[in-house]
């Protein structure tokens, strides 16, 4: 360290040495010019001369020095040379002072005394942080002066002597606290510097975790989608499937069994649209549209959907909710409410959950409460990662596989709305969210939802591009059973070579996002709007969920369904376009 520091000391006075040195040589020539009729012109002459030779040979030292880098190995000898060019200089001020003195002129020894200290206490300002330098300069530039003075029998000159050697002493303990002053300016400057280093350091090592990380999230985000992709094929003809089977003319027990496939098959799609929630949030493809709503209109659908899951379970599911009308996206906040509701349920084994709205002036406090396990004040932190499941050790699927509360918190910042965690191990947890108030008379009614039992579409012709043959086998099924004309193909050929024998465009098509050898979806629908002079209208069905299709696909503005596909959503599709035609 403190050879660091005096490298530092070494480059401050570098930076300052041309001013040293510049003013040195002005001061010579001007108290020249001001004492030349006190002084011989030889004297004169020889001594201004000698200062500014030597200032140029210190010129030529100091540019040498600024090319070399100083280190441990080369900075004693920098100093000790500067010392000495010091020393010189110090010499030569401490010649001219004597001969000044020797004159016995009182008024010349005043003058050169003023001009001496006031060299000393320049010196002071600018040499104090390097002592030997220091030194080696003011010693012999004041010392024989006032030993010249000693000389004369005079007593005022041996005042004088005293006070310059006083004088001496005063500007050497200045000078140590200067110079202490500059030390720990120094020795703040490089730890700084180190603490940046070891800042910059840290922020690499960060940077490339970061990087680690993404790319591991990357990877895992490119395995789910592939996965979801080829798992969403067989799940959505079982679910097309179950549906025709429902609308089947079927005893009571093959009612139970269908009903109960379809039970499974629900399940199923939860965990799937869970990765499918992840994917849409991390694509940036959701977008909010905030409307004025009834909040007990999704409440009370989160609560026919969840009463038989708590009632199987024996424990109680209520709502204490006022009519209130709130302003923000009724989707996506019932899909977050959705979650907490379904977190607490699974994981409240006895007593009750609760649903509890309270206003809270210009907003809405919306609670989701239970009697569960509950989370330790340690592990709340961690609830909002992606597969975290505190309470779930079997890893037990009716728990789900720990995506809700992360979607919670995605879909919470994506509105935001942010969520509240209190909770008590062992007690039971409470997560609440405030959403705005809204305007009542704006307010929007959700339509009354219909069990289509009877479900007809009027002969519309449906055309159905997808490679995966059980899809193409479950769909014919449940679009003939709604009354449907149908025409399956596997690619974009085969539907044209099949529409050769229709003597009408289709009204809707139905196509797949990735068809074999590569086929996109999207210029499969493409060739099919430049193939005929009206619209077709048409349906993007898809299990794919890697980010980049998404957004392809938002991009296209074709509207999207992903697999296994809602049937009723897909019925309300087909339904208003047969209304239109």
């Amino acid at each position: 360290m403190q050879e660091r520091i005096l490298i530092e000391q070494m480059y401050l006075l570098q930076k300052q040495l041309p001013t040293i040195i510049g003013a040195s040589c002005l001061t010579t020539i001007l108290v020249a010019a001001g004492l030349q009729n006190y002084f011989s012109a030889v004297f004169l002459i020889f001594w201004v001369s000698v200062v500014c030779v030597v200032a140029a040979i210190r010129l030529l030292h100091a540019y040498h020095w600024r090319k070399i880098r100083l280190d441990s190995g080369n900075v004693q000898s920098s100093v000790l040379q500067f010392a000495c060019f010091s020393g010189v200089s110090g010499i030569l001020w401490g010649v001219f002072g004597s001969v000044s003195v020797s004159l016995n002129i009182p008024l010349l020894s005043v003058m050169t005394t003023m001009i001496l200290t006031g060299m000393v206490a320049s010196a002071t300002a600018t040499l104090s942080h390097l002592r030997i330098a220091y030194l080696a300069f003011i010693i012999p530039m004041l010392l024989p002066t006032a030993v010249a003075l000693l000389l004369f029998s005079e007593p005022s000159f041996y005042w004088i002597a005293l006070l310059m050697v006083f004088y001496l002493l005063v500007s050497f303990m200045f000078s140590q606290d200067i110079r202490a002053t500059i030390i720990e300016s120094i020795t703040l400057r490089i730890a700084n510097n180190e603490l940046v280093e070891s800042l910059q350091e840290e922020k690499a090592v960060a940077v490339s975790s970061m990087k680690i990380a993404t790319n591991a999230n990357f990877a895992k985000s490119h395995f789910l989608a592939a996965a979801s992709h080829d798992l969403r094929q067989p799940l959505c003809a079982l679910r097309l499937y179950t549906a025709t089977l429902k609308i089947l003319d079927n005893n009571d027990k093959q009612a139970e069994i269908a009903s109960n496939i379809d039970t499974s098959v629900v399940a199923l799609e939860e965990l799937f649209d869970s990765l499918l929630d992840i994917s849409k949030l991390d694509a940036g493809t959701l977008e909010v549209e905030k409307q004025s709503f009834s909040l007990n209109a999704i409440i009370d659908r989160i609560v026919v959907d969840f009463s038989a899951m708590a009632e199987e379970k024996g424990i109680a599911f209520h709502t204490k909710t006022d009519p209130y009308v709130i302003h923000s996206d009724p989707q996506l906040l019932e899909r977050l409410l959705r979650n907490l509701v379904s977190n607490a349920v699974r994981y409240t084994d006895q007593g009750s959950v609760e649903v509890r709205t309270v206003a809270l002036g210009d907003s809405v406090c919306v609670e989701v409460r239970d009697t569960g396990c509950g989370i330790s004040e340690a592990d709340q932190a961690q609830i909002f990662d992606e597969f975290v499941q505190l309470n779930n050790p079997a890893r037990d699927r009716s728990k789900g596989i720990g995506l809700g509360l992360s979607i919670v918190q995605r879909l919470s910042e994506l509105m935001e709305i942010p969520v509240k965690v209190e909770s008590t191990l062992n007690e039971g947890s409470v997560f609440s969210i405030g959403v705005p108030l809204g305007n009542e008379l704006h307010s929007i009614r959700f339509k009354s939802e219909s069990t289509h039992q009877d479900r007809y579409l009027g002969d519309l012709f449906v055309l159905v591009v997808d490679d995966e043959i059980a899809i193409q086998n479950a769909m014919s099924s449940l679009l003939r059973k709604w009354s449907c004309q149908v025409l399956i193909a596997g690619s974009a050929d085969e539907a044209f070579e099949a529409l050769v024998d229709f003597d009408m465009p289709p009204d809707v098509a139905i196509v797949d996002l990735r068809l074999r050898s590569g086929e996109s979806g999207l210029q499969v629908i493409n060739s099919i709007q430049d193939a005929f002079d009206d619209p077709v209208p048409s349906l993007i069905l898809t299990g794919d969920i890697a980010a980049e299709r998404l957004l392809e696909v938002q991009a296209s503005e074709i509207p999207i369904m992903h697999k296994p596909c809602d049937v009723d959503a897909l019925y309300e599709f087909l339904h208003n376009i047969a209304i239109r035609r």
